[in-house]
């Protein structure tokens, strides 16, 4: 059956891309973000080739016929309609031209190549992926600053301003790339400086009075859901660790004659292995989950009734923290605002809560120290900041400056 508005209109989108058929090699695709694009199948020189017509509804289905009918009218003709290629011969071949999308996986390879760590790798190759339904079969030499406004302004429409920039961006270095190996006379990304809306950061909400702490603390400690939930916000408040970094923690990076946690490269948002220690009160809550979890799963905080060897969701802990009352004034990631306000203002080296917080450091040569730096040191603030965690949830405010603070 052929397609119809209303038809298109009800396509929901899947876990993986699929297409629907319209006749004559015309089809559209439901990428699992939603997005709707028509394309053409067609044979020329006696081999297959798939053509983006553009994206739905910005080109209509009356269009995206007409489109199809132009095309097939210019093979019967002789003519090739690919951009970029010459009338068909069956006795002249010539190179393919190089595509956007050709392009893109090369940067992805010198990425992996250069053993960029995988996450970074996966947020480039998602934010790169938007473009492949406007021009990723687009000749690169074809590729217009205009191309790629269309892709961030159809971002944008969705209020996604952040991602669209960042779209940009790694669309730029695409473009660096290219013109670095001659492909590309001039950086596409470089004149949308300023054509984009920029987002108003505002930060991860994160409660940092005494009082406030202590009735967070204390809704935590009486989560009445998951365990697992529970365990895991705890941690996140005394070891002050990203959501990924402590959701896909491994039982055989607890390093328990040491009290340290040490997590690996791939895993940090620095690209840098990243000790924490343990104070006593961490340890503990570690010990009550070892004995829930580590017979069945090495991850520290598996899946709560998901497929089995998969870690927590990433939501988990913020909607635990929603259902608690907490929506728009506290997040997991407000835990490092916490920690790193409190230890601020009772005086304790700013260098040891920026190690312990992972912060990169602008200079190169005090990035280049061991990750361990101000081991000793830090474990005494973490201790410290524990017992200060459980003085304000029990309702003592009084805070303790002992002198070895800064010593």
């Amino acid at each position: 059956m052929k397609l119809t508005d209303s038809a298109i209109r009800g396509l929901k989108p899947a876990a993986k891309r699929y297409s629907k058929a319209d006749g004559a090699g015309l089809s559209i695709e439901v990428l699992p973000t939603g997005k709707k694009v028509f394309k053409l199948a067609y044979r020329a020189n006696g081999k297959q080739r798939n053509r983006t017509l553009g994206p739905y509804p910005l080109l209509k289905l009356a269009q995206a016929r007409t489109k199809r009918d132009d095309i097939k009218r210019s093979l019967i003709m002789g003519e090739d309609p690919q951009p970029g290629r010459t009338a068909l011969s069956d006795d002249v071949t010539r190179p393919k031209d190089e595509t956007w999308r050709d392009m893109c996986d090369k940067l992805l390879d010198r990425m992996r190549q250069e053993e960029k760590s995988p996450r970074t790798v996966r947020s480039v190759e998602n934010k790169l992926g938007k473009t492949y339904p406007y021009f990723g079969e687009k000749a690169l030499t074809e590729v217009k600053a205009a191309d790629l406004l269309e892709v961030c302004k159809d971002v944008e429409s969705k209020g996604h301003f952040e991602t669209a920039n960042r779209l940009r961006s790694a669309a730029g270095r695409v473009c660096r790339y290219a013109i670095a190996l001659g492909k590309m006379e001039y950086d596409i990304s470089s004149v949308l400086r300023g054509a984009l809306v920029q987002p108003n950061s505002k930060g991860f909400p994160g409660l940092t009075e005494d009082e406030e702490v202590g009735v967070l603390l204390r809704a935590i400690w009486s989560y009445p859901g998951s365990f697992i939930t529970r365990s895991a916000l705890q941690l996140t408040a005394m070891t002050w660790l990203r959501t990924t970094e402590l959701r896909k923690g491994r039982w055989d990076e607890i390093d328990w004659d040491n009290q340290t946690w040490v997590i690996p490269a791939e895993r940090m948002k620095i690209e840098r292995k990243h000790y924490v220690p343990l104070s006593l009160q961490a340890v503990s809550v570690l010990r009550k989950m070892q004995a829930l979890t580590s017979h069945k799963s090495e991850l520290i905080f598996p899946s709560i009734g998901g497929k089995k060897g998969r870690a927590m969701s990433e939501n988990t802990t913020g909607h635990a923290l929603h259902s608690l009352g907490f929506k728009g004034k506290h997040v997991p990631h407000g835990f490092r605002t916490t920690a790193s306000t409190n230890l601020n203002e009772q005086g304790w080296d700013e260098r040891w809560i920026e190690k312990q917080l992972a912060h990169e450091d602008n200079n190169r040569t005090r990035r280049a120290y061991n990750a361990a730096e101000y081991f000793d040191d830090r474990r005494r603030m973490m201790q410290h900041y524990s017992d200060w965690l459980d003085k304000v949830r029990l309702g003592s405010t009084t805070q303790d400056k002992p002198d070895r603070r800064l010593k």
